[in-house]
This record gives C-alpha cells, structure tokens and sequence, in this order.
C-alpha cells in the first residue's frame, strides 16, 4: 500500500527525532518485519533517517546490526545517535578495545525518572492545535456540493469584485431559498434585473407624474392613461367651468376642490328638495328652534333639549306655515334638519348671505361630476399615496394633464412594475430596494448580483463553520506558529521512552537470566575482547539487550558473529557500490534485512551493485529530499544526473552575495610521469584562501576540500597544515574534535562525504602559452565520474568551485569521456552558461489577494514579486524586498495556496516548508487567504517588518573589508563602489603563511604579464559578497602578489597569448610554481614563516611586527627602484595620485613616527602627538585594550573597535575624524589603503561621538574632549 502521508498521532510516532512522513513510513514499514531496500537520493536524510530505524528497532526489543560501508558512514551514525541523546544504545566495534566494557556497562544501564505530564500535556496541545488548523483549512478550502464553491474561492472571487475601479458596493444578503433560486437561475435573474435597469425601474422618477403606479398590464397603463387624457381635456375643464358659473348665479364661493365643489352640488341638491317642500322664506333665520320643537321627547332628551308645549306647538305651526301650498312633509322633523345643515353649508359657502338660490343645469352639473369623481378614484387607485380629490382644482388640472402626456413612462412602466413584483415574490425584494437607493444601471448589474451571490454563499459557509467564524488572522497566525512550536517540541520527546523501552528489555532480559548475566559480566571482565566470540555466541540475548545496536564493519562482524540469523535485523548501507556477493554473508546473519543505498545511481552507473538486485525483489521506500540544502549549482548538477524527480531546486535569498566559481591564472609545464600540469600555486593559493576565509566567517558550518588532482589535494593539504600551525583559530577549526572535521580528498575519496560547504579545485593548469591539455587523469576513468558526482554531492548548502581552467576552455565537444565532459559542465553552469542558475518570476498569477498583497508592499517603497523560483523546482508565492539590498530579495510570502492544501503532512507544509526556506536565507512570513482578505493591511504590515528587520540584521553585520590589489582598484578606474572586494581573513599565523588572494581581488599584471579573465556571476570579487582574502598579505600589509592568477577584466578572454610571468627566464617549473624572483605566493612560503611568524610574536599588540634582521627586503617586496615591481596603486591612498612602497614584514610602516612616507620626510601623525601643536601634554592612557594589532579590519568586532577609539580618546587629545583614522591605523598595524577602508573607520569614529567636527588638522585646537 502506498505510505501515509499524513502525520501520525503524536503518540503513535515511532522511532526518534524530527522525520517527515514519508521516513517514517519506512520506519513502519521496517518496524513491520518486512524486508525492504530504503533509497536514499542526495538530499535525502539518510543518516537521521537510519538513527530513527535503529532506534524503533530496539525500543521494540531487536537486536541490530548495522555493517557501515565506510568508516565515515559508521562513524556518522554514531555521531547522529549521539545528538539525539541515544548514544547508550550503540556498540561502536570500531573501538574494539573497548566493546567489552560497553557491553558490561550496557547490562547496568537505568531508566532515568521522567514525569510524563508534560509531555502528555504537549501532545494533547499538538493534537488539539494540529486538530484546529487542519480543521480550519478543511473548511476555508471544502468545496460545498450544494454551491460548488469554497470559502477560499468566494474570497478570491470577493476580492477580484472589490478591487475593480468602480467595486460594487451592495450589502445585501439573501435568504437561502432566494440564493438557491439566484444558483439556478443566475443567468436568468441576472437578465431580467438588466431589463429592469434599462426599464429606469432602479432609477428614481422624480420628474415623472406616473412615479410608483401600480399598473401591472399594458391594458391597464391604456386606461389609466385614457382616464388622465379624458379628465384633463373633457371632465376637469367642464367642472371647472360650471363651478365658476354657479358661483356667479348663486353668489357661492367658487370651488377650490374637488371635494368643495361636490359638498356645494349636494348643498344645492338638498337645497333643491327643501324648496319642493318649504318656501324660501325658511332659510332666513335659523330653523334649529323649529327642529326642536318638532322632535320627539326620546330625541330632545336624548340631545338635552327642554322646550314647554306651548313653544312646541307654537313652532311646529310656524313651520308649517312656511311649507309650500300642497306639498306634504312625510317627516317635519327631519326635512327641517336638512334645512338647517343646508342653510349651514350655504352660509360657509356664500359669505354675502341672503336666500339659496339653485343655478341652472343641475342635470348636467350632476353628471360632470359624478363623471369626474368615478374617473378620479379610478386613476387615484394606481397612484398610490395620490389624494387627487383634496387638490386644488388648478393644480389638479396640471397634474392630470401631465399624466395624460407622460406616454413615455407609460410605455415601460407595466414591465418594470411587472418585474418589481416578480423580484418581491422571489425574495429579491433586498436586491430591488438596494438597487434603487443606488440608482444601479445596467452595466453594474451583473458585478453588483455577482457581489450579492458571493457574500451570500460566503454567510451560509461561515456561518455553517464555527472555526471560520470565530478565529481572527491573529489568531490563526498564532495557531500556525503554535502547532510549528509544539510540533517541534514533540519531535525531542521520542528520545525518551525509546530509552526507557531499551532500558526496561534489557533489566527484563537479565533478570530472567541472572546467573548468565553474572557468569557474562565476570567473563567480560576478565577476558575482555578475548573472550567476545564465545559470548557472543553462548550468550546472544544477553549482549544483544545490553547495546542492541551494533555498529560492526563487515570483516570485524565476520569473526565475531555467528555465521546464522542470529540478529532480529541487519541493515547494510551504501549498496549501491557494492555487488551482491560479498553482502550475502552478512544478510544472512539477520531474520530481518535492510539494504540502503542511492538506487537511482546504482541503475545508471553499476546495474549489478547489490541494491540494485536487492530492489527488484523487495519493496523500496524512497526517502524524500524536502530537506535538502544544496546550492543552485549543484541541486541542477544533481538533477542533470537523473534526480530531476526527486530533486527541487529552492531560491535563495543568499543569491549573489557567494561566489560560485574562482578562476585563476594556473599555469606550469606537464609533469613528465603523469603528462599533467597539477597542483598550480595560483590554485593552491586561491583554495587557501578560501578555506581562511570560510574559517573566519562561517566556522560553525563544516567544510571539506575535494580535488580532481590527487597532487593538488596533496600540495593544498600542506599548504593548509603549514597556516594553522601559526593559527590557534584556523587550528581550531582545522582540528579533528567536531563532528564533522575538515578535511582534503581527492575525487576518488569523496563518496560517502557530507559537509555543509565544499570547495570543488580542478587541480589541473594550463601550459605556460595557455593551452589546456587534454589529459585528465582518474577524472577520465569511469570512478572519476561517479567521484565527481560525489563532490558535488557532499555539499550541502554551498559549492564553490576554483579552477584555472575556466567557462568553455576544457574543450568538451572533443572528449568522449563523461567525467571531462560533466567538468566542463559544472564550470559553465557556475559562470551562469548554459542554464540559469538564478531564480526568476514567472509572471504567472497568484490570485487576487496575493497580488493585492505585493501592491501594497510596492506602495509602501519595497520590491515584490511574483511566482518566484525555477521552472520545475520549486516556486514562492510572493518575495519582497529592496534593490539596496544584495541580492534584492529577503522575504519570502507563503500562502494557503493549491500546493498548500494538497498537502496533508501539517509537518511538511507548515514546519519544513518554512525551515527550507528559512535555511536558504529568507525570513519567511506565513499568511492566509483570509487574513489578507479581512485584514490586508495587517499583512502588508508583517511583511514590511519582516523587511525592515532583515535590513536592520544587515547593517548590523560586521562589515567585511575589501583588500585592495591592483590598479583596477584605484579611484582613476572605479567608482565608490569597487566591482570586486575581498574578505580578508584574521588570522595571527597568516602572516608566516604568505598566502596570496588570488581568489579574491584582481592581480597587478607588473610581474607576470599573465592575461585573466573575469567570470560573470561567479567572479568571487561580486559587489554584493566580496570573496575570500588573501591571510598572509593581510598579515602584512601588502597587495596581492603579482602573479597570483586573479581573475581580472583587462586581459584576453581565451587565455592564450605570450607568458613572462616566469620573470625574464620565462619559463615555469614543473610544478607549477612561479620561479624566484617573480611576486609569487610562493615566495613568502616556506623558510620565511616561522621567522615572520616568530617577529609577529614579538612585535606585541599594537605593533607592526619587526623585519628580519638583516633588513633585507624579501622576495615580491619591490622596494623602490629596485626590480620588485611598482608598488600596487590600490595602496596609494584613495585619489591614486601618492604611490607607496610596498610593505611586509621585511620593511617598516609607510607613515608614523620616525619613517618616511611617500609624501616626504617622516613627521608627526596627528593632533596630540606634537603637544607643543595642540597645546599640551597629552594624560596617560589607561590600560591597552586585549585587542591585537596586524589583523585585518573584518575580524574586529564593533565592540574591539569602539574600546580601541575610547582607548586613543583617553589621553585629552583633540582629535578631527581624519586623526583618529590615522591612530587607529597605527594601533591596530592597519596598512591597506583604501576608500572603503577609510569609510568603515570613520564610521567607526562618527559612531563614538569623539571626535571634533571640522577639517583634519586643525579640529578644535586648544579645546578639550566633546562631552
């Protein structure tokens, strides 16, 4: 089955130490009892991942046998049990002596006293952090089935709506049934929400009479229309017109209303009935006394009216006189009711008084009105809200007359209502009122129901997710750093019950067996290793409980252990150059096998090595390369040779701040035995440097030297050996007590070799006329291939290579053999031929929120890119950082991206992916999609921290001093900042070295007339990382030796042309070395360094150590006018016009007391060392810093620096910036000269606030110290 890619419940994790799925499946898988072959490409974790294999196997009671295929592979073990703190577990037999008192201590081993609180209690907070993190990324990413979309993809598709130039802006979110309906139908609803803007139906009409008409039909908007037609030019103008003549006949006032003009219709008609029955006569006076009187008793008690009988009868008769002759009343009492609110109404609408009177045509006006009224109400009903009737009848008219003419509005208006009220009945009714308020046209509907749908899904997800809902980016960036945190933390745990499994199976074993375990322990004790096979053999559980894990070379394994299963496993290493033959004797000695071994290479190189038979009848775990730290070059080298699958190339932030390739100038005449020029001092020189050089500045990562030449590894072996002898620091790091020591091989020693940093030396020059010779030596024979291979394969995170045979000179296209041929190879790639070696962005897009991210970074005045990385390796999402800075890039931006949740190890995408990052040089800042939707400025905020403290981190780093050695340096031919610069190494032995930087600066061509080269990208003198220094030139004080073959932009590129560096002899020993007399490394070599070692001794801190005593200049001095050369313009000072001897520890100092400068004759140095020129006597200093003088500028700290400049500042002296320079130079025996040089120093001087503004010379004479 395929392993598990998950990660494994804390409590279920076996083995030891940090390992990431895809290890522990062959863990499990081993842990199984099956027999399997464990690939172990380059990169992978093989040694950690065998300490954890070995470890689960004796928790579990085996008993192991691992038979190293090289000493160093034991040895790497060992080392590796150690750090984890399982060092009791093993039985090293290659201290043979000593396995008998390890298996006797073995038997007496206890378990230390562990609470398991806290790590029950850490693996509960990992699980529950691992729990919510996963959990949340499962529900930012979980496709619903019911939408088809993700939290993640409605954020993307927010974003994209909201960052548009005219965003919509809705705010609406709609019911489930109403989103439902807009998921089925979207193209639907989204048309006919297009309609009704084009209808004006969002738009409001507050010019159009017709404004909020409820008509529905076109039939309908006919009849209203044909209504507001007949009233404005038929029924209102009549009414109107009648109302004015009534008012003429009868003295009424004129209507104002529609509602007046009614109530004086019903006036005249009562009017008119009253007459029928009363004569006019009645409407004089008041006709309420005759209402009373003509009432019943109930009405008048009922109304409180009192009226005598007399009175009643006496009205009653009155209104009776004032009837009409004939007529009849059928009701008095009523009929004189409605002549008294008759003559009521007539007297508010007649303020002349006198008797009603009836207008003519009470027909007509009746009908007119009735007319008008029906049509009123009619339209009135359509016009919600309209009170039509209650209108001044002149307003009235307007505004019927404007309805009957808006024909327009009218012709939309049915469809628009008609939709209006479809977009209600489907729950769209938020929709319409936003829409309407916002006035959305057309062309903004689609964006506008789009944000709508969006934020709707998104509500219904989140709130479906209470995870989604409650956790802040905050706090899902803590969550994130917390399950790092606590996972790390768990990865240190396993150690322990791993050691208490062994401990508690071996105190089972021995007590079981008492009497053997005595009878073993007294024999061990008295025999020693002479009696190991018979115990061995008489008492196998026994020895094997007591150091379960034995590391026995095959031949030692074949004299002790019996020829017989007699291990639970045997696991054999490094397959993949071994045939099968010579493995079976020792797999048969286990029930259990494990075969690990490079299969990849074994198929291509050895078809029948023994893994590769091994592997074609037993599963094979292949471990990943996720952690690998191999540099651009040798990650492509790599997967050029058939890794490309396993291998991913990653950025680095430290791109072009490291050389890649240093070409010298090596040339010599063939060896007659080998046909070989090997082993140039040029080369030699330039590697030792480069080892000076990572000594001083990387001395906690490993490094080893690996040559093509056996003569050159040799010769630098030496050469190296003869520094540090002088060097207690370069001892140290040199020395054989770290756990992986440096060392010098040869291609045929480099397998099995692992070291942080490897420097690649070709070894081999070219003839004195600059010819390369086609004869190769062990690189030519298949094994030189496959060591080649291994070179560059031991690095793990830089390879540099040196050689004098540069880009496209070896001539591959005419060599059939492939080691050659991958040389020549290798050398181009690392001059950036052939194939880019630096990562790019691709351009493509990174999603809306990323790149709303990076805008926001360029907006603040930072660089960002996207998709950054290399074709088919791997790619970060979003680097920033600033063109002032080397390189450019510094942070590296990782999102919840494709990769990312695809991904199931939280280990492997939330922890390794961050370490290897984080390991090539990038501050890793770790985002989310929601974060930077919900909180874009926060990101944009961490990643510009993160930024300011990778600038912050590197202006605080000790500036590393360029060396200057050529005329190329000078400020005629170069601007501020030099195109090449040199890390000068600091070391007190460098200067009995005599070793020259021709790796790291340009060489003057006076000596040796030698034509160089420069090559690009790789050129160790990069203004962004200046290149190893020269030890011994530091030492004392002189330029680079001519000579010494650094490369250098003024001469031919191909090499060849007329040599003299040979001097006038012209010749070049065999060896390669420069003849006496020429300005080689090599002359200051040899009987020199122990004398100038030993004067360097003597000379004390603070002084220039002494010349011999002869006073004779040295070789490669060049005293002036004699034939040593002029003097290196570098060291004339920064305008290049004053040139200088040359100096070294033959000569004395070009400026200080009693010497000479170049200038003229010998003078004082500066303020406060002439006190009659200051004005007094300078105080005493106190007590000299331990700070030693003759080193170069980069191996002070700021701290030595700081204590020197308070140190000078304490004798009361006034000082301008230019003197205090100039003290520093003389205390610390600073001899380079250099623009850059004084830069730092007066930097130095600014920074103490000590010295006296103003010009040098004349600072502040007479005044005392700045306070």
């Amino acid at each position: 089955p395929a392993p598990e890619r998950r990660d494994r419940a804390p409590e279920a994790e076996r083995g030891a130490g940090d390992r990431d799925t895809a290890e522990l499946a062959a863990v499990e898988a081993i842990a199984s009892g099956r027999s399997v072959v464990v690939d172990t490409p380059p990169g992978s974790q093989a040694v950690e991942t065998l300490a954890s294999i070995v470890a689960d196997a004796a928790a579990s009671g085996k008993s192991v046998l691992y038979v190293p295929g090289r000493a160093s592979a034991a040895r790497a073990l060992v080392d590796e049990m150690g750090r984890l703190g399982l060092g009791d577990l093993l039985l090293d037999f290659s201290d043979l002596e000593g396995v008998a008192y390890r298996l006797r201590t073995g038997m007496r081993l206890r378990a230390g006293e562990t609470d398991e609180t806290d790590v029950l209690e850490l693996r509960s907070n990992l699980v529950r952090a691992r729990g919510e993190l996963a959990e949340y990324i499962a529900s930012l990413h979980e496709v619903d089935p019911r939408w088809d979309e993700s939290v993640f993809t409605l954020l993307e598709r927010l974003a994209v709506l909201t960052a548009r130039q005219n965003a919509p802006k809705s705010r609406v979110r709609l019911d489930s049934s109403a989103l439902e309906d807009l998921e089925a139908n979207r193209e639907q609803v989204r048309a006919l929400f297009e309609e009704a803007a084009d209808l004006g139906a969002f738009v409001p009409a507050e010019d159009s009479p017709w404004k909020g008409a409820a008509i529905h039909s076109t039939s309908d908007g006919d009849a209203a229309l044909a209504r507001a037609k007949r009233l404005a030019t038929e029924l209102l103008p009549a009414v109107m017109s009648q109302s004015k003549r009534v008012a003429e006949e009868t003295g009424l006032t004129p209507a104002e209303t529609l509602g007046d003009w009614a109530e004086q219709i019903g006036m005249l008609d009562g009017i008119s009935y009253s007459l029928d029955i009363f004569l006019p006569q009645i409407f004089e006076r008041s006709a309420q006394d005759m209402v009373i009187a003509t009432a019943s008793k109930e009405w008048r008690e009922l109304n409180g009216e009192e009226m005598r009988g007399s009175e009643r009868r006496r009205l009653t008769k009155q209104a009776k006189d004032l009837m009409r002759p004939g007529a009849t009343s059928a009701d008095l009492h009523s009929d004189l009711k409605t002549v008294q609110r008759q003559r009521e109404v007539w007297r508010r609408h007649c303020t002349e008084g006198g008797w009603p009177k009836l207008p003519d045509g009470m027909s007509q006006i009746r009908h007119y009105a009735a007319e008008t009224d029906r049509e009123l109400e009619s339209l009135e009903s359509v016009l919600p809200g309209a009170r039509l009737a209650s209108m001044p009848l002149g307003e009235l008219l307007e505004r019927v007359r404007a309805l009957a003419e808006d024909e327009t509005t009218m012709a939309r208006l049915p469809r628009a209502n008609e939709l209006i009220a479809e977009f209600r009945a489907r729950g769209y009714g938020g929709v319409l009122d936003d829409f309407t308020q916002r006035s959305v046209t057309r062309s903004d509907v689609e964006a506008e129901l789009e944000l709508v749908h969006a934020s709707s899904v998104f509500e219904q997800l989140v709130g479906r997710s209470p995870i989604l809902a409650r956790t802040t980016p905050a706090g899902l960036s803590e969550l994130a750093a917390e399950v790092r945190r606590l996972d790390e933390a768990h990865t240190r745990t396993l150690v322990v019950p791993v050691n208490r499994a062994v401990v508690r199976t071996m105190r089972e074993t021995i007590s079981a067996h008492r009497e053997d375990t005595l009878s073993l322990d007294a024999q061990l004790e008295r025999y020693s290793t002479g009696i190991l096979r018979d115990v061995i053999a008489a008492h196998p559980r026994l020895v094997q409980v007591a150091r379960p894990v034995w590391v026995i070379p095959s031949m030692i394994a074949a004299e002790f252990v019996p020829p017989m299963p007699w291990a639970d496993l045997v696991i054999m290493d490094e397959l993949d150059s071994a045939r099968l033959a010579p493995t079976v004797s020792m797999l048969m000695r286990g029930r259990q096998i494990v075969a690990m071994g490079n299969v990849r290479r074994a198929r291509t190189e050895d078809a029948g090595a023994a893994i590769t038979e091994f592997a074609k009848t037993l599963p094979v775990c292949e471990l990943p390369t996720l952690r690998a730290q191999y540099d651009e070059l040798a990650a492509q080298t790599l997967r050029e040779q058939g890794y490309e699958d396993v291998l991913e190339m990653v950025p680095s932030a430290r791109h072009g701040r490291r050389p890649r390739l240093i070409v010298v100038n090596g040339r010599g005449v063939p060896n007659p035995q080998s046909g070989m020029i090997e082993g140039t001092q040029a080369e030699v020189d330039a590697v030792v440097d480069a080892v000076v050089d990572h000594a001083l500045t990387r001395p906690e990562q490993s490094l080893a030297v690996v040559s093509v030449s056996t003569a050159n590894a040799s010769k630098i072996r030496g050469a190296v050996k003869r520094l540090a002898a002088d060097s207690p620091q370069l001892g140290a790091f040199l020395g054989e007590g770290s756990r992986e020591p440096f060392t010098v091989l040869d291609l045929t020693q480099a397998a099995g070799l692992r070291r942080d940093s490897v420097i690649l030396t070709v070894g081999l020059g070219k003839t004195v006329h600059g010819r390369v010779l086609h004869t190769f030596g062990p690189l030519a024979t298949p094994g030189g291939l496959t060591g080649l291979v291994d070179a560059v394969e031991a690095a793990r995170e830089e390879l540099t290579i040196v050689t004098a045979l540069g880009p496209g000179e070896i001539g591959a296209n005419r060599l059939s053999t492939p080691g050659p041929r991958l040389l020549e190879r290798i050398i181009d790639r690392a001059a950036g031929r052939e194939v880019a070696l630096d990562p790019d962005a691709s351009g493509r897009d990174v999603g809306p929120l990323l790149g709303d991210l990076a805008a926001r970074v360029r907006s603040a005045g930072w660089e960002a890119a996207m998709d950054f990385g290399f074709d088919g390796g791997v790619r970060i999402p979003i680097v920033a950082g600033h063109p002032s800075l080397p390189g450019t890039w510094r942070v590296a931006v990782l999102a919840d991206d494709d990769a990312y949740v695809s991904e199931p190890s939280l280990r492997r995408r939330d922890r390794y992916w961050i370490e290897r990052l984080e390991r090539r040089g990038w501050k890793v800042v770790r985002t989310f999609s929601t974060s930077l939707f919900i909180d874009p400025v926060g990101q944009a905020e961490k990643v510009i921290a993160a930024l300011e403290a990778a600038r912050q981190a590197e202006s605080e780093t000790p500036v590393q001093v360029p060396m200057l050695g050529s005329e190329d340096w000078t400020m005629s031919s170069q601007t501020d900042r030099p195109a090449d610069a040199a890390v000068p190494a600091a070391f007190p032995g460098a200067a009995a070295s005599g070793d020259t930087a021709a790796s790291s600066f340009p060489a003057a061509p006076a000596a040796s007339g030698e034509a160089s080269r420069t090559v690009p990208d790789g050129a160790v003198g990069s203004a962004d990382r200046p290149g190893p220094a020269d030890a011994a030139a530091v030492a004392r004080g002189s330029g680079p030796a001519r000579g010494s073959g650094q490369t250098d932009t003024s001469g031919p590129t191909n090499g060849s042309g007329p040599v003299d560096g040979a001097g006038s002899a012209g010749a070049v020993p065999a060896d390669g070395s420069t003849p006496p007399g020429s300005s080689s490394p090599s002359s200051m070599r040899g009987d020199r360094a122990e004398a100038t070692a030993s004067a360097a001794k003597a000379s004390g801190p603070g002084r220039r150590p002494a010349a011999p005593e002869d006073g004779a200049p040295q070789p490669g001095e060049g005293q002036p006018g004699e034939g040593g050369g002029s003097p290196n313009p570098a060291e004339a000072g920064s305008s290049g016009s004053s040139k200088e001897p040359a100096e070294g520890p033959g000569t004395e100092p070009a400026e200080g007391p009693g010497t000479d400068s170049a200038e003229g004759p010998a003078q004082a140095s500066g303020p406060g060392e002439d006190p009659e020129r200051d004005g007094g006597v300078p105080r005493p200093r106190g007590p000299r810093p331990n700070v030693q003088a003759g080193l170069p500028l980069a191996a002070y700290t700021d701290g030595q620096l700081d204590d020197v400049v308070a140190w000078i500042a304490s004798d009361g002296v006034v000082r301008g910036k230019d003197e205090f320079v100039k003290a520093i130079r003389e205390e610390l025996a600073i001899r380079r000269r250099g623009v850059q040089i004084d830069a730092i120093l007066r930097n130095v001087i600014s920074r103490s606030g000590l010295a006296v503004e103003g010009s040098p010379g004349d600072a502040g004479k007479g005044k005392g110290l700045r306070p």
